[in-house]
């Protein structure tokens, strides 16, 4: 084994620590540069309120149980041999966790008046 077979994973840990530190730090300096802009001309910052959704965890829910559902049925499409094993857990996995996000959307539009859009 030589020095660069043990430097790699040193330098690519190393490396990676540093990018996600550099990028929240530039994050959080800009957005604070930003605001403090905006108070300088007194504006209001309003702005980088969001709107919080109510419904996150049902969301969040029906996409992991829905994603748990597709791992099974890609399973036992495997299993009985309609696809191979990895066009199976994939397609199911995608298309349930889809079906999940659109029987979402259709409960929240449903839930929703028209003056709230």
């Amino acid at each position: 084994m030589n020095v660069y077979e043990v430097m790699i994973p040193i330098v690519a840990i190393i490396s990676t620590f540093t990018f996600l530190t550099v990028a929240v730090y530039l994050f959080f300096s800009s957005r604070h540069k930003e605001r403090m802009a905006l108070m300088d001309h007194n504006l209001d910052a309003t702005i980088f309120n969001f709107n919080r959704n109510g419904n996150r965890s049902l969301k969040s829910g029906l996409l992991f149980t829905m994603i748990g559902v597709g791992l099974i049925l890609g399973d036992i499409l495997q299993r009985l041999g309609l696809l191979s094993e990895d066009v199976s857990y994939f397609a199911m996995v995608f298309m349930m966790g889809g079906l999940a996000l659109v029987a979402y959307h259709s409960f929240v539009a449903k839930k929703e008046t028209p003056d709230d859009i």
